[in-house]
């Protein structure tokens, strides 16, 4: 499995972004290969999330995605940070993430 957290500043207040999250999530679940994704806040302005894939390809093509382009092109949105991360799967599996749940 393949491991990403993205995080960026917003401008936007976080009570005006719940209607636009929650549609983002329910388009998330159409993503090819994400396990899951787990919402972040860091403070008022910085936002994101740690994206659990399948595999490295998949993460590969969801940063290339229109989702992601449309996210990054959101008036507001700024200093986008990408890590990516290999998920160590036998310990993770004795921690409650199994490789073959995807949402």
């Amino acid at each position: 499995m393949h491991g990403m957290l993205i995080t960026f500043t917003t401008a936007i207040p976080l009570a005006d972004l719940d209607g636009p999250f929650t549609d983002y999530a329910t388009s998330l679940r159409q993503v090819d290969g994400l396990v899951s994704k787990a919402w972040l806040q860091e403070s008022e302005t910085v936002v994101g999330g740690f994206h659990l894939f399948t595999d490295a390809a998949s993460a590969d093509a969801y940063l290339e995605s229109s989702m992601v382009a449309q996210l990054q092109a959101t008036e507001g949105f700024s200093h986008f940070v990408v890590r990516r991360f290999e998920i160590i799967d036998h310990l993770s599996a004795m921690t409650g993430v199994a490789p073959t749940t995807v949402v």
